[in-house]
């Protein structure tokens, strides 16, 4: 996300990566890699940098802050050994909450925990597969 949100803003403000890099004082190979994807994310005082010198109004820069943030998550969750299909829910969800609004997103968030809750009592059914019928655990096998 990060690497096409920056390319985009900088090409949409007709400025070169070699000004760019000048302006921010880094070398013009490594903002070209920060763009491919292919240099270790942008600590947030960088990005701040971009935003002053690209002079980006206030939802520009939110939008570009937004994306760092959203690819350093992805990043921490593949260094924790997340799953892919977990990370790609998780930044299915970010993505969706940008969109949403606070009782929106408030929807959500509770709607997620039911599906978690329900997760939960479904992984204590038994499975009687000679009769194929589904029932709950027996507390007395709990103690």
């Amino acid at each position: 996300m990060f690497p096409a949100e920056l390319a985009g803003v900088r090409r949409s403000r007709g400025v070169s990566q070699k000004k760019l890099a000048a302006d921010i004082h880094v070398n013009p190979s490594d903002l070209s890699r920060l763009e491919h994807g292919t240099r270790l994310l942008p600590r947030r005082d960088l990005i701040d940098a971009v935003c002053v010198a690209l002079n980006l109004n206030p939802d520009a820069a939110a939008k570009l802050k937004w994306a760092g943030a959203h690819d350093r998550l992805m990043a921490c969750m593949a260094v924790e050994e997340i799953p892919l299909s977990a990370a790609r829910a998780v930044s299915a969800c970010l993505c969706a909450l940008r969109t949403l609004s606070d009782s929106e997103a408030a929807g959500l968030a509770a709607y997620l925990g039911e599906i978690a809750r329900s997760k939960a009592l479904l992984s204590n059914l038994t499975v009687d597969s000679q009769v194929g019928t589904f029932s709950p655990p027996n507390p007395k096998e709990r103690a």
